[in-house]
């Protein structure tokens, strides 16, 4: 996925696939807003079964915000 999507100008952070990913598992766990990311970083579990941590709101709007320009 990561070779489609090409937004990111630093190799630091969270690379686009963990966004779409994140963004993807928020949805279909009925999120509301991206500030519901926060209960999904709650669930430890849940990190570790996907092999990385979820993005905070703040990473996420941020990352939105990049791609809407």
């Amino acid at each position: 996925m990561t070779r489609h999507i090409k937004i990111k100008q630093r190799q630091r952070g969270y690379d686009e696939a963990t966004f779409v990913e994140s963004v993807i598992l928020l949805s279909g766990v009925g999120g509301d807003c991206l500030d519901d990311f926060e209960q999904l970083r709650a669930d430890r579990g849940l990190e570790e079964m996907l092999g990385h941590a979820i993005p905070s709101p703040e990473a996420a709007r941020h990352h939105l915000d990049a791609v809407r320009t």
